[in-house]
């Protein structure tokens, strides 16, 4: 019973009036911490709106890609190579693709090379497999591996792509 009493007695020494002053700075501190929440909330949005914003103006004023603009497709002629096979068995490739070129002056280049870049694929396509041409994975390295064979041929900075029209193993 004692604890009461001490509370009694503690709000009887407060002064009604610093009572209300306590209250008074209370609710202004409250308002205080809302209007700075609220204009950190402002400012968070503000900046996160302008920096998106700016990235999307980036996005649009950034040259494009020259290579999908200026990109020159030259036709190969349809190569057909026997296959390896490891019971001597008749196996071939009947494969039809394009050089991607960056621009008109590498097409011209690739069009007066194409007997030496015939030449340079002849020897890997004829030690494939049929093992090698199974599935996307099998394809998308005999990709890679035939563009490393031009681009050593003609110049890394020469072509972009090659891309495989008909592959048809028989």
């Amino acid at each position: 019973m004692a604890e009461p009493e001490l509370d009694q007695e503690a709000d009887d020494l407060l002064d009604p009036q610093e009572s209300g002053d306590v209250a008074a700075k209370r609710k202004r501190l409250r308002i205080i911490a809302g209007v700075v929440a609220l204009l950190l909330l402002i400012a968070g949005a503000l900046g996160y709106y302008f920096l998106v914003m700016q990235h999307d103006d980036t996005e649009e004023k950034a040259p494009k890609d020259k290579s999908a603009e200026a990109a020159i497709y030259v036709p190969v002629p349809e190569m057909i190579v026997n296959l390896r096979t490891p019971d001597g068995q008749s196996a071939f490739l009947k494969i039809n693709f394009a050089i991607a070129a960056h621009d008109e002056a590498a097409g011209e280049m690739l069009k007066e090379q194409m007997p030496e870049i015939r030449d340079a694929l002849q020897p890997f396509l004829r030690e494939l497999r049929p093992e090698d041409l199974a599935g996307s994975a099998g394809v998308f390295r005999i990709k890679e591996e035939m563009t490393r064979r031009v681009k050593d041929r003609v110049g890394p900075d020469k072509i972009d792509d090659i891309l495989i029209q008909d592959m048809i193993q028989q």
